[in-house]
């Protein structure tokens, strides 16, 4: 077809199932057949006849039969599920969606019997029944009987447990799928939905986003023409038609960027203020002016900003181009400024200084000082032969030197691979193999563990850094193999006098590999993108806010989780963005309690089972604190804990219980916690609970999967 030749496409690959298309006639099928053939030859994979299926178009039903027997296949009727989802010629019914509502009636059959509270019943609805919904409304624009129907599947599970009982409903569905700051329970109306995954799709094709299908839209359908101004045709499909239709909903809400004004029509794009000009101005006229349909923002734009030829019509939109040309002119020549511009001499990476086998005080690198030793370790890694996209590999505890390495590789367009410090030397000859490492640093006492991977890493592996020094037997062993090996001093030597240009890195490009840890099997990889780090700052962001909380230069972080996590290693990008402090810890759970201490942090991040220990040991301690210490403990709890359900903050809820009673705790993290945060599983309620009341601090959950850069509120 002329459309494949024009995308260059050949092959489509589908998942679960191998499709076949041809022309009706015996010659095609035997040719398929033929190569289905060489496929079990060659594979020893055979077609299995009784679970596949010829579907036809416009044949007689003798040639039917004839096709039929020639293959040995049976005959196929639409529609057929792919993926779950109908594959049908006409519009979507009640009928097709039958398997949809059988679904959601069979979970809930199996909850019915449970003892369930209205909250878990409620939990269960958001966190499982809307799934069930979404997927199919990304794709098909449900029917009002089919939306109507599970609604009231879900409201009469929500009020009665039971999804068939029918009775009056204290409160109205659309009350109940308002947002809670809305007086709602914040379910999501299935028919909103339907709606978003309609504009989700728009969204794709507006901003052009890399896919076959964009590809194919423009190519086939748009023909160079603008989502925004392209019409339907006779034979456009049913998911075509209704992003035509949907158009009205984005268009209101969506605005172009100009940039340099090449990605973006003058005539078809939502950029100018007045809306499309094509819809304002004729096509008469945009000829007879010197433009084409198809004309560019940029063709109206040069050096020194906007220069619109003298025409008719351009007469509704020049006033107005003053205002975009002062924003296109800030944006272009005002580029976001760095944190070491902002905060050159705010405190940024630190460590107990040690001083005859006891620890002082925290002793602290500037940004303006560890922008200078990140850009000395990039053009050392550069030095070395390492180029954009090469892979670097971190292995050891969280130290200044590890965010030091993670930025020089940030900086050089470099994929870094964390390494977990707990990992053996197994996991870390996989890891290294798999990724293709090719420069790691490490932990001084980690540098054994790195040179057991020998023989097998060799092939990739090419030099070795130490945070520390070097003893002459690595060293000795290292070279046998014809690598390198540095100390941290050595490193940093090496690009002396030597310049290298850093790369433009595109939010596309892959920050990281994140590795597991590898407890159930072999470590699985993950690709990491700028674009999603970015998005898990932004997220963290608003979580923030919505306690109306949010980062300053004043704050301090310890570091202690492992770095190779993505929950502490957004959280330090996060911290170095505003500007703030990171301390890091001794990497001692024993003395955690005094690094704490002497720290002094604002933001505190832990997993679940720290969380767990941390309350197991505060309510033993209390049991164990005799029977007036613990009424008086309890009475002050219950009072505030009270206060906070009907809606105090927390420091306004019992500064009294704080300051008497609260206050030995707060001291336990140092004093100045006014938040915490919890990742990676979900955090025990009353656990949560308790942390709220004692630690007199926010508690915010942020869980999902690890490596699915998920972080949610």
């Amino acid at each position: 077809m002329a459309k494949c030749k024009a995308l260059k496409l050949t092959h489509l690959a589908f998942a679960d199932d191998l499709m076949f298309f041809s022309k009706a006639s015996i010659a095609p099928l035997e040719s398929i057949l033929l190569c289905l053939q060489y496929f079990h030859e060659l594979s020893g994979l055979r077609i299995n006849p009784a679970k596949s299926l010829l579907f036809f178009a416009g044949v007689s039903d003798l040639g039917k039969s004839a096709y039929l027997e020639k293959s040995g296949f049976l005959e196929g009727h639409l529609p057929v599920k792919y993926l779950g989802l109908p594959l049908i010629p006409a519009r979507l019914s009640a009928h097709h969606c039958t398997p949809m509502l059988d679904l959601i009636k069979k979970r809930l059959q199996l909850w019915k019997g449970k003892l369930l509270s209205f909250a878990g019943r409620l939990v269960l609805i958001k966190s499982v029944l809307e799934s069930s919904y979404i997927y199919w409304s990304g794709i098909f624009g449900l029917p009002q009987a089919v939306i109507k129907s599970k609604e009231s599947l879900m409201a009469s599970f929500l009020w009665k447990g039971n999804e068939s009982a029918r009775f009056l409903h204290p409160i109205s569905w659309a009350v109940v799928c308002l947002p809670k700051k809305e007086g709602g329970l914040g379910i999501c109306r299935i028919k909103e939905v339907n709606s978003a995954g309609t504009i989700k799709l728009i969204w794709r094709i507006a901003s052009k986003q890399k896919s076959i299908w964009v590809d194919w839209l423009y190519s086939g359908l748009l023909r160079q023409d603008s989502i925004w101004t392209a019409s339907d045709s006779f034979d456009a499909s049913l998911v075509w038609l209704k992003i035509l239709a949907s158009r009205s909903l984005v268009l209101q809400a969506i605005h172009s960027t100009i940039g340099n004004g090449l990605s973006s029509f003058l005539w078809l794009d939502n950029w100018h203020p007045k809306g499309i000009l094509l819809h304002l101005v004729s096509p008469r006229t945009i000829y007879a002016s010197g433009f084409n349909r198809l004309s560019l923002v940029a063709d109206i734009i040069d050096q020194a900003g906007w220069c619109p030829p003298p025409s008719p019509a351009l007469d509704l939109i020049r006033n107005e181009l003053h205002t975009i040309s002062v924003r296109l002119r800030k944006e272009s020549l005002q580029p976001k400024r760095l944190s070491v511009e902002k905060y050159p001499g705010n405190q940024m990476l630190g460590c107990r200084e040690i001083v005859d086998g006891k620890a002082g005080q925290y002793v602290w690198l500037t940004y303006k000082e560890v922008y200078d030793i990140v850009m000395k370790v990039g053009r050392s890694i550069r030095s070395c032969g390492v180029e954009p996209g090469g892979r670097c590999g971190i292995y050891g505890v969280d130290c200044p030197e590890w965010v030091i390495s993670m930025l020089a590789c940030n900086a050089h367009g470099l994929y870094c691979v964390p390494l977990y410090d707990t990992l053996g030397a197994g996991a870390v000859e996989y890891i290294i193999c798999h990724a293709e490492v090719s420069i790691v640093f490490a932990e001084e006492k980690k540098i054994p563990e790195v040179l057991k991977t020998f023989p097998m890493t060799t092939e990739n592996l090419k030099t070795i850094v130490s945070f520390g020094k070097v003893t002459p037997e690595q060293r000795e062993e290292v070279e046998k193999f014809g690598l390198a090996i540095y100390s941290c001093d050595e490193f940093l030597q090496l690009g002396d006098g030597k310049e290298f240009d850093l790369p433009t890195k595109k939010l596309s490009d892959i920050c990281t590999i994140m590795y597991t840890s590898g407890t159930t099997g072999d470590p699985k990889g993950v690709l990491i993108s700028n674009n999603a780090i970015a998005t898990l700052l932004a997220g963290i962001g608003q979580m923030l806010e919505s306690v109306n909380e949010k980062l300053t230069p004043d704050d301090v972080f310890m570091s202690y989780l492992p770095l190779a996590h993505i929950f502490d290693w957004v959280i330090e990008e996060l911290f170095i963005h505003k500007g703030g402090s990171i301390g890091f810890w001794r990497g001692d759970v024993k003395l955690m309690i005094e690094d704490l201490g002497e720290l002094k942090p604002t933001l505190f991040c832990a997993v679940p089972r720290v969380l767990d220990r941390i309350y197991s040991g505060l309510t033993e301690k209390l049991s164990s604190g005799g029977f007036l210490k613990g009424k008086l403990f309890n009475l002050a709890y219950s009072f505030k804990l009270n206060n906070m359900k009907k809606g105090l903050a927390h420091e306004e809820a019992s500064p009294l219980s704080d300051k008497i009673v609260f206050s030995k705790v707060k001291q336990g993290l140092g004093g100045n916690v006014h938040l915490i945060l919890s990742a990676a599983a979900p955090l025990a309620n009353h656990v949560e609970a308790y942390l709220r009341v004692v630690t007199c601090a926010h508690v915010l959950q942020g869980y999902g999967t690890q490596y699915f850069e998920n972080l949610c509120c």
